[in-house]
């Protein structure tokens, strides 16, 4: 991930995989903070929200604080929605 500026190691990799994972399995939508302790044993949505802050400032994802499952990576294929890149909902993203 050379266009990151902080490689991630330990909880944050993990949270950021998950993330990723979560997406890819799910058509793309974001996992809660609430699905990001359960599936990290992160013991509080406070440490969940500790780490997505990291991940913003590191560049891997962004995020809409007004959206429970407001979490886009940062160049991946979930970055946009389909009405945002001129997509029909039948075209695919992967």
């Amino acid at each position: 991930m050379s266009s990151h500026k902080t490689e991630l190691t330990g909880r944050a990799k993990e949270v950021f995989d998950f993330i990723v994972l979560h997406k890819t399995e799910n058509d793309g939508q974001s996992p809660t903070m609430r699905e990001i302790m359960q599936n990290t044993d992160i013991t509080s949505t406070s440490v969940v929200r500790y780490y997505l802050d990291k991940l913003k400032d590191f560049g891997y994802i962004s995020r809409n604080q007004g959206e429970a499952r407001g979490i886009w990576v940062v160049g991946g294929a979930w970055t946009y929605s389909k009405s945002e890149t001129g997509l029909s909902e039948n075209d695919s993203v992967l």
